[in-house]
């Protein structure tokens, strides 16, 4: 009798592991890594708009690893060679290109028209959609804590979460230079 128990229990398990979908599945294959895109309007150079560009991306890649893949084109002219450069880069399944060009505001808003479900940051420029985000450093003001996000009141800050006041002044410590995705800087 016990034989036969330990016979029964054993096939038990066994089976368990096979029909079990804790035991059967393989393991999630690994999530694929965040591709993000890169425009620069002139050649890399060892200083100057695109080097600092460029050691950003650099940045992104050392921290963050192999949970991102950059790539970048250099040296494209503003207007429709722009276009053209940053479409190919959204064919390509860049989940997020970053244009730092002024002239390529239009171009980056045209682009995001036609790829809704991914996101482009527009460096320097002030026009914003659904999926345009602007950012631009204060090279000629410093902003003060609390003034460089003006929101409608009780809107929070989608960068920090800080909340305005009924007057739409932030009610927080808020000193982000750039733009959330939809917002404007005051």
């Amino acid at each position: 009798m016990y034989k036969n128990l330990v016979a029964t229990v054993m096939s038990t398990l066994v089976a368990a592991c096979f029909i079990s979908p804790a035991f059967s599945q393989s393991p999630a294959p690994a999530k694929e890594p965040l591709k993000i895109g890169f425009v620069y309007v002139t050649p890399l150079t060892g200083a100057g708009w695109v080097h600092q560009h460029e050691e950003g991306r650099q940045a992104v890649e050392a921290a963050l690893g192999a949970q991102v893949k950059t790539s970048y084109v250099e040296n494209v002219a503003e207007g429709a060679d722009a276009e053209r450069v940053i479409r190919d880069l959204a064919q390509q399944g860049h989940q997020l290109i970053f244009t730092p060009s002024f002239g390529y505001m239009e171009p980056t808003l045209k682009v995001a028209k036609d790829f809704p479900d991914m996101k482009f940051e527009s460096i320097t420029g002030y026009k914003t959609a659904a999926n345009v985000a602007v950012a631009n450093a204060p090279l000629l003001r410093r902003p003060l804590p609390g003034r460089c996000c003006r929101r409608p009141p009780g809107q929070p800050c989608r960068l920090c979460g800080g909340l305005s006041d009924s007057r739409g002044d932030p009610g927080h410590q808020c000193l982000h230079a750039g733009h959330a995705f939809g917002q404007s800087q005051g």
